[in-house]
């Protein structure tokens, strides 16, 4: 009964350290920071005079959590026509998407919001891209 309790313990910590390494690798994989920045001109619409450039710097920042990942999502913007800086979008017309939960598909290598079809993020790992739209890429930051 003893040798039972013992061989059952052994076994159980042998499976728990097996699957945490499998984990801690597609978590590498997939967490960090990943950022486009676009530039864009700005017209007065009352006008429809050009009034200057602004650049926005778009981050999403993955976080393991669990077996899931959080989404975060945060936007800056420079206009080029003021003195104002770097500004937080937060309650701007085009605001940062709300922070989610999401669980990882290795066969697609895809991140899709728990409990909804939408938000489905696509990871290229081979070039440390993120695609929330076809036709934007995010490049992933990198101590490279």
């Amino acid at each position: 009964m003893k040798i039972r309790r013992i061989f059952s313990l052994i076994v159980g910590l042998i499976a728990l350290s097996c699957g945490s390494n499998n984990n801690h690798f597609e978590s590498d994989e997939v967490s960090g920071a990943y950022v486009r920045e676009y530039t864009f001109k700005v017209i007065n619409p009352e006008s429809g005079t050009e009034i200057g450039m602004r650049t926005i710097r778009d981050t999403i920042i993955i976080q393991p959590i669990n077996k899931d990942y959080e989404v975060s999502n945060n936007r800056w913007g420079l206009n080029d026509y003021d003195k104002d800086g770097w500004r937080n979008m937060e309650h701007a017309d085009d605001r940062p998407l709300p922070t989610y939960v999401a669980t990882y598909e290795s066969k697609t290598h895809s991140l899709k919001a728990v409990g909804t079809a939408s938000n489905i993020i696509h990871l290229d790992i081979e070039t440390n891209q993120l695609y929330w739209a076809k036709d934007k890429p995010y490049k992933k930051i990198t101590g490279d």
